[in-house]
């Protein structure tokens, strides 16, 4: 029998090239029929016989072909990791190259930045310096600004001083040191109207000519009624004193600046001016109505006439009487309802002490306040500050009536300086009386006036209430109160109706006492009444002047009650004769 094809030899459809022949080996040269047919697969993976042994020609041929197939597969993986390696490795070298960059990029950045942190520093350094600069600058602003307000001060002061006859006489009075006393010399019984060369006018500081008689004396006229020498001056005044109103019947029941000085308030009329004992004191003209707006102008516009002259005159005469009724209704009510308990100056508001313009000196403020005779007029003061502040001013008194109106009162109010000429001034109190004019014909004027007196009299109500007694029905105050407040919006009306020059003045703490213009309301007086200053002031002086007339008539319409000290004071006490304490 023949033996069976090895299907896993080399030639899988032949027999062996070697054929064993009696232990020789003899090579077949033809090919062999196979026994069998078997069709095998080329994939076919040889397996081992688990019944060979395991050192059989078949079993180490499955082990040579399975370390064969191990072999190629560990040489494609060492390949495989080579390749891995190379790209590792080009990739690391890329990596080290990327690194290498941003290193490059770290440093350049870093560079940048300690550079811009550098810029930074300078920047602050700069700014710092500049912030400096800038205090320094706001430091010498601030102190170029109270500079700038001191020096105003001084000028305005100045200006006044220049402006007002007072200093003059003043000057006067202490280099002659000459004291008016009861005991003084008579003088001869002349005319005090008119002084030699020029003087300047009180509204402006224009000099205004006035004929002189080479006399300084006037006659004194008493208070009661008969005529006579008055005390002799050694000053003369700086502007002509012609006032054409009646004696001045105060209200406050104050001296007159003693009955020896009477005659310094009430010369005898000037030749110029009109014969008040032939004119009615009563007249009703600040009752006139203006139906045109050019009525005023083509009235008082021009030059001074004599009719001008004979109305101002009256108007003065009209306005201080006008005046005084107020002054002695706002003193009824500081009378009446002022505050029974003690007033601290710690507890009066900031606004009322400077309303009152109370002494820095606690003490005196203090004797000021709780004095009977001082305390209600206290109340006064602070009222009638109040209405010379908002509206006794042709700014205030038709304030937010009409913008238009607002604006050409606002405008005539800057154009007029100390520089402004006389007749230039009197213009532009015309354009504001024809501004009056036109507010009084607007529909709604009496409105806004009814408007205007309820906001006055809760703001004054509020401002006085440390004050006034607290009632549970204040009906009667505020009643008071707002007739006050329309007399006062009357005179107001009428006084700005008309092209005068208005002043209103409230003497200040410690300001030499001017018998001139003010009125000592102590009853007993000091003897050395030149050297007095006022320690409280209650009502202002109003001087009007008609500015447009040569020379100017300027006229004091109200005198300045004063307390020289507190009432009742020893003038011998330790301080400055009349000085208060």
């Amino acid at each position: 029998m023949n033996p069976m094809n090895d299907p896993f030899t080399e030639s899988h459809g032949q027999r062996s090239g070697l054929f064993a022949n009696g232990g020789a080996s003899h090579p077949l040269t033809g090919p062999t029929t196979p026994q069998r047919n078997i069709l095998f697969l080329s994939n076919h993976t040889p397996t081992r016989d688990p019944f060979a042994p395991l050192l059989s020609p078949h079993n180490l041929r499955v082990l040579l072909s399975e370390s064969e197939r191990l072999r190629m597969s560990l040489k494609q993986d060492l390949a495989t990791a080579e390749e891995e390696l190379e790209s590792a490795q080009e990739n690391m070298v890329s990596t080290k190259q990327d690194l290498a960059t941003a290193q490059e990029e770290m440093k350049l950045r870093y560079d940048q930045i300690k550079f811009r942190d550098g810029q930074i520093k300078i920047r602050d350094n700069e700014i710092k310096v500049r912030d400096e600069e800038i205090s320094k600058l706001q430091s010498e602003i601030h102190r170029l600004r109270v500079h700038i307000e001191k020096q105003d001060v001084t000028i305005r002061t100045q200006s006044r001083t220049i402006q007002d006859p007072r200093s003059l006489r003043q000057r006067r009075m202490e280099e002659t040191s000459i004291s008016l006393s009861a005991t003084a010399q008579p003088w001869s019984p002349q005319n005090i109207q008119s002084l030699v060369g020029p003087t300047q006018s009180l509204s402006l500081g224009a000099p205004q000519q006035f004929a002189s008689n080479g006399s300084d004396n006037a006659q004194y006229s008493s208070p009661y009624g008969h005529t006579g020498p008055g005390p002799q001056m050694s000053y003369k005044m700086s502007y002509p004193v012609e006032p054409t109103a009646p004696p001045m019947q105060f209200d406050l029941k104050g001296t007159v600046a003693g009955a020896s000085l009477q005659g310094l308030f009430h010369p005898t009329p000037s030749a110029r001016g009109p014969n008040q004992m032939n004119m009615n004191t009563q007249d009703t003209m600040h009752l006139t109505t203006f139906n045109t707006p050019g009525g005023i102008s083509s009235v008082y516009g021009g030059g001074a006439t004599a009719y001008a002259g004979i109305e101002f005159e009256a108007k003065v005469s009209d306005f201080g009487g006008r005046f005084r009724s107020l002054w002695g209704k706002i003193d009824q009510f500081g009378r009446i309802y002022v505050i029974n308990g003690e007033l601290r100056p710690e507890k009066v508001p900031a606004p009322l002490k400077e309303y009152m313009m109370l002494d820095p000196n606690t003490a005196v403020a203090v004797q000021y306040l709780n004095h009977a005779m001082t305390k209600p007029l206290c109340v006064a003061k602070v009222i009638n500050f109040y209405l010379c502040k908002k509206m006794l001013k042709y700014t205030e008194i038709i304030k937010n009536l009409s913008p238009r109106i607002d604006g050409e009162i606002l405008n005539a109010k800057r154009r007029m300086t100390l520089e402004t000429p006389n007749s230039v001034r009197h213009g532009l109190l015309a354009k504001v009386a024809d501004q009056m004019a036109l507010a009084r014909q607007k529909p709604n004027f009496t409105e806004f006036c009814s408007i205007s007196r309820e906001n006055h009299v809760n703001e004054l109500l509020e401002m006085l209430e440390p004050l006034v007694t607290t009632m549970e029905d204040n009906n009667s105050m505020r009643e008071l109160l707002k007739n006050i407040i329309v007399d006062a919006q009357k005179i107001g009306i009428d006084l700005f109706s008309c092209p005068y020059d208005a002043r209103f003045h409230f003497p200040e703490l410690n300001e030499s006492y001017d018998p001139m213009v003010m009125v000592n309301l102590d009853p007993t007086l000091h003897a050395n009444l030149v050297r007095a200053r006022v320690g409280l002031s209650v009502t202002p002086y109003i001087r009007l002047g008609l500015i447009n007339s040569e020379p100017a008539r300027i006229r004091i319409v109200c005198g300045a009650k004063v307390f020289t000290r507190v009432p009742g004071e020893d003038a011998n006490a330790n301080h400055t004769p009349g000085r208060p304490s």
